[in-house]
């Protein structure tokens, strides 16, 4: 609701772009309508199919990183005026606990351990993996993470001094 007591149509929001809908209404409606999005359009369900697709399709990973712009052909039909920051965000919200909203982003091995193995927390699980040293962790999580075993080792123990640095930083700003 409008400061001036108008009510907002979810299904009229989500059918706006942001643009449209901070021009015609408020941040308030953008903030509701990014809720819709996440909760009706785009839910918890729905986004990991995405993000599935995304990590397995030509085109969705570049650099080890995932490519946000190509989700949008991804997105359920139904007339969405939606961009790139509609649906990353849908995807973080949903899938990312308040603790990791700051960690590994656009990370493809994180949001593979995340979907594909449903790894609630994956730098802890990496972390946990390392310290652990069961026979062959390295190689299993070369392949787990990238999807190939056959990579240099380095890139394991370059992912694991990450995840203990991110998991620093997040024990320090959870206090």
């Amino acid at each position: 609701m409008t400061a001036d007591g108008e009510t907002w149509d979810g299904e009229e929001l989500v059918r706006m772009s942001r643009y449209d809908t901070l021009r015609r209404y408020d941040a308030l409606a953008m903030h509701y309508r990014a809720k819709v999005i996440r909760e009706q359009v785009l839910p918890p369900e729905v986004c990991k199919g995405m993000i599935a697709r995304l990590l397995t399709m030509p085109g969705g990973v570049r650099g080890g990183r995932l490519v946000w712009d190509a989700l949008l052909p991804l997105v359920p039909p139904g007339g969405y005026d939606f961009d790139r920051f509609d649906v990353q965000n849908a995807v973080m919200e949903n899938l990312r606990t308040a603790e990791q909203r700051y960690e590994f982003d656009s990370s493809a091995w994180w949001w593979r351990l995340r979907v594909l193995y449903d790894i609630p927390d994956p730098a802890v699980w990496v972390v946990e993996q390392a310290e652990r040293k069961e026979k062959g962790w390295s190689r299993r999580l070369l392949k787990i993470a990238f999807g190939d075993a056959s990579l240099n080792l380095m890139k394991v123990y370059q992912l694991v001094k990450k995840c203990k640095r991110e998991l620093e930083k997040r024990k320090r700003r959870l206090g």
